[in-house]
């Protein structure tokens, strides 16, 4: 009992330090000011080899369905992924790609990566969208980017419970 009460203490404090919760803006400039007035704006930088600054987003994570929420999870658009993940890399300090557009946001910082999670979905489509660019040929990857895809596979038994 004594472990259970000091590991649900020590979680409590590392969410109270860590954490901070916000409404989602409605704007791209919204979601970056809210990374820039946080722990997370670009003073804290990764260095490639050392440490890393992570971005993720989890499709089974990011809302909830208003009817049913236990049974299905609410739909992903580009538009709305687009705004959250061009405004953190914005609100971490990275330039806009001038080539596509003022508010146009697909390269992190050095240091910085994007995880996103298809949470077994069937939406990379729209996952790798606010990374596309389009030219002559339509859309495409930007070409400094790596891509890889993960397979991850867990059992209940290996996390820890508090």
């Amino acid at each position: 009992m004594h472990c259970l009460r000091h590991y649900t203490a020590t979680a409590a404090q590392q969410v109270q330090i860590y954490v901070s919760l916000a409404a989602e803006p409605a704007t791209l400039g919204g979601v970056a000011r809210v990374i820039e007035e946080s722990q997370l704006s670009g003073k804290y930088q990764g260095v490639q080899g050392k440490s890393c600054i992570m971005i993720h987003f989890d499709v089974q994570l990011f809302a909830e369905a208003a009817k049913r929420p236990d049974r299905r999870s609410p739909a992903l658009t580009s538009a709305l992924l687009k705004k959250l993940i061009h405004g953190a890399i914005k609100g971490r300090g990275a330039s806009p790609n001038s080539k596509v557009g003022p508010d146009h946001y697909d390269k992190p910082l050095d240091g910085d990566f994007i995880f996103l999670n298809d949470g077994g979905r069937n939406v990379a489509d729209i996952l790798m969208s606010p990374f596309k660019t389009k030219d002559a040929k339509g859309a495409a990857l930007a070409h400094y980017l790596d891509v890889s895809e993960i397979t991850l596979c867990l059992s209940q038994d290996s996390l820890p419970l508090l």
